[in-house]
């Protein structure tokens, strides 16, 4: 099942009619022709159905809600149509490109008149571990295996041949970037400030508190029952029956 299209159009301004349109081929055109041919398969009593899903099926981007909405239900239906059928020995699989190398796409692999990087082609280049567009025929292994009697047992799986896109979360920035970043904002620099002012006065609170403490203690100290010599000795026996002693 590999017909589709696409529309990049912002969701606020397509159309209902333009939003259906791509998902009656991209989804609803899948379902009819598994639909059709799973009797026969079951019949056969074995079969295979490989479905053109895509990295929207699990991710999204701006302008092609209808495209990532069929593709998302491509996904779920591959894996409802193995858990449905897959007793029937249907295997059930997708496989999900990533960008591709064809001539639809070779204005945006272009050089620009300064001899830099299209902007789109830059962004893919960046976002794949491979570091660069992959080659249709790329596509054709993972199709002969789902294909074959190698994948009986895979079964609701989307395959997504991508270049590593999906497992990718970019490249950590270089020491020299680390270095040389911007320095912090307005409303940063002030929230450190803030920080500092209540540290201080923390610490403020705390030091008048412990010479409180101690001021108090001295204060006690100094009154008549806390003196050692403002106590009364006790009595004397040898002094009480001689007092000739000395």
């Amino acid at each position: 099942n590999n017909a589709g299209i696409i529309k990049r159009i912002p969701m606020r301004e397509m159309t209902a009619e333009q939003f259906r349109q791509v998902i009656d081929i991209d989804l609803n055109g899948p379902f009819i022709v598994s639909k059709a041919v799973i009797p026969s398969m079951i019949r056969k009593g074995h079969g295979k159905i490989i479905n053109i899903c895509s990295m929207m099926s699990e991710l999204g981007r701006e302008t092609v809600s209808a495209y990532a909405a069929a593709k998302g239900g491509l996904k779920m239906l591959t894996k409802n149509i193995c858990s449905e059928y897959g007793e029937y020995n249907i295997q059930c699989n997708g496989i999900g490109p990533g960008y591709i190398a064809t001539p639809q796409t070779a204005p945006l692999r272009e050089r620009q008149p300064d001899g830099s990087r299209h902007p789109f082609d830059s962004f893919i280049v960046a976002k794949t571990p491979a570091g660069r567009w992959l080659e249709a025929e790329e596509l054709a292994g993972p199709a002969v295996f789902l294909a074959s009697d190698a994948s009986n047992a895979v079964n609701g799986h989307i395959l997504y041949v991508d270049g590593g896109i999906l497992a990718y979360t970019g490249k950590q920035p270089t020491k020299s970037i680390i270095q040389n970043k911007t320095p912090p904002r307005s409303y940063e620099r002030g929230g450190v400030l803030y920080v500092k002012i209540f540290k201080t006065v923390l610490f403020c609170i705390s030091a008048c508190r412990l010479l409180l403490f101690f001021s108090r203690r001295g204060r006690d100290c100094r009154k008549p029952d806390c003196r050692a010599e403002s106590l009364p000795l006790p009595p004397n026996p040898r002094l009480s029956r001689n007092p000739n002693l000395f």
